[in-house]
């Protein structure tokens, strides 16, 4: 799995786990029945990510994660 050491503030251990199943390619709902959260509560956490990364969407994410250090 990808690094999760791109941002700049640190993530919650839960917004940790989120940012490592969205790039893993799992969907909200997905995120939501593997950790027990409701999809409301997932959604809070991928808006703290993309926050913390300086992003507005998945691909932007995707992009930002994978990009050569």
């Amino acid at each position: 799995m990808i690094s999760t050491a791109t941002h700049e503030r640190p993530l919650s251990r839960r917004a940790t786990q989120t940012l490592d199943a969205l790039l893993g390619g799992a969907s909200e709902k997905e995120i939501a029945d593997r950790m027990g959260l409701s999809i409301h509560t997932v959604h809070q956490y991928v808006k703290t990510v993309y926050r913390a990364l300086g992003v507005r969407s998945r691909a932007e994410l995707m992009a930002r994660c994978m990009r050569p250090r």
